[in-house]
């Protein structure tokens, strides 16, 4: 488990020869450490016995993984599509869904009936991150095939009218079928990732000057976090907390600085090795979470039974990656189910 190559990969940068190019493994490097800094910020946030928060965190946590879902679409043909997002979403999906249904009946007895809670209440018993997955899925397929008919403005207007969907639910409180209303609703933030491909994964500017641009994203950000009262979304349930231009326009400004400053750090170890395999920790966490509340409470302060707690959650999430990575691969979208057809991208231009 904790082996030589898992050492290395935490606490080294990946090689220049395991990359295609310099440019990939700059991109790779900085993206990781995007969603590394992340996926440990929702684990400190899932941890319900402490109070964690992060000033305008809600603006930056979902909003950031759509960003970066959208910067590496690819208009594939639709074999090929559907292929990759079955094996990397829907496949992780089901198989900890059944896992978190089978702990259930297992271990708690709650009886079969939970295995349909998922879509009867918009919740998933014992792991209900999963929700995400299936919302993801969703906001993949929506905006393949939009861009399918639709270029230029009329994407973008496409794009606005399913968004508006979402926002009218979420402030009329009619929630859709499996976290659709959800999926609609981040849209945008994923149409965001797709336009600022280019721009962000071939920058060539200089350090001061990333630093800058990052430094007036986040400062408008904060402008609008504290001027209109912290305006977000609450993706799980799809709340709309604030005007909707005010949300968009400040979750835009949060992500894309924080971006910039994950390029001028790059890499960081450990970070950005959880980052690279996000999916892992992201489903795993929850389970290991109720495993040490289930062992007793160790007779010390409280708050150092807090700090012990979380940095072995972090620890175990941490060595969860190899063990994942080697027995459960097909269901971490480290390996691939279904066979891919050939990878054919399809160019509007």
């Amino acid at each position: 488990m904790m082996n030589s190559p898992f050492l290395k990969d935490s606490f080294t940068p990946p090689q220049l020869n395991s990359c295609k190019s310099a440019g990939t493994k700059k991109r790779l490097q900085f993206v990781d450490l995007a969603k590394g800094i992340c996926i440990i910020l929702v684990i400190l946030n899932h941890y319900d016995n402490v109070f964690f928060f992060v000033p305008n965190f809600q603006a930056l946590r979902m909003p950031l993984y759509f960003v970066l879902s959208g910067l590496f679409f690819k208009d594939y043909n639709p074999d090929v599509f559907f292929t990759k997002k079955i094996n990397n979403i829907l496949v992780p999906f089901s198989f900890w869904l059944v896992f978190a249904v089978l702990w259930g009946i297992v271990f708690d007895g709650i009886g079969i009936s939970a295995m349909y809670s998922w879509v009867a209440t918009h919740e998933i018993y014992l792991n209900f991150v999963l929700w995400f997955l299936f919302c993801l899925f969703q906001t993949n397929v929506i905006f393949y095939l939009l861009q399918k008919f639709l270029h230029g403005v009329p994407l973008i207007i496409g794009v606005l009218v399913v968004a508006s969907f979402g926002i009218l639910m979420g402030q009329s409180g009619v929630r859709g079928w499996a976290w659709i209303d959800s999926a609609c609703t981040g849209l945008p933030f994923f149409f965001l990732g797709y336009s600022l491909k280019n721009v962000l994964l071939n920058c060539n500017y200089g350090k001061f000057r990333i630093l800058t641009y990052a430094s007036v994203c986040l400062l408008l950000a904060y402008s609008l976090y504290y001027l209109f009262d912290n305006p977000h979304i609450s993706f799980v349930n799809n709340t709309v907390h604030g005007h909707p231009i005010l949300i968009y326009i400040n979750s835009a400004l949060m992500v894309v600085g924080i971006l910039m400053l994950c390029m001028i750090i790059n890499w960081l170890p450990i970070i950005s090795y959880i980052g690279r395999y996000s999916i892992i920790p992201l489903c795993v966490h929850i389970p290991i979470l109720r495993v040490l509340y289930a062992f007793p409470e160790i007779n010390i302060e409280p708050h150092v039974r807090i700090v012990v707690t979380l940095l072995l959650l972090l620890l175990f999430c941490w060595i969860a990656i190899p063990i994942c990575k080697k027995h459960l691969g097909y269901f971490t979208a480290q390996r691939q189910i279904f066979t891919l057809p050939s990878e054919k991208v399809i160019s509007h231009s």
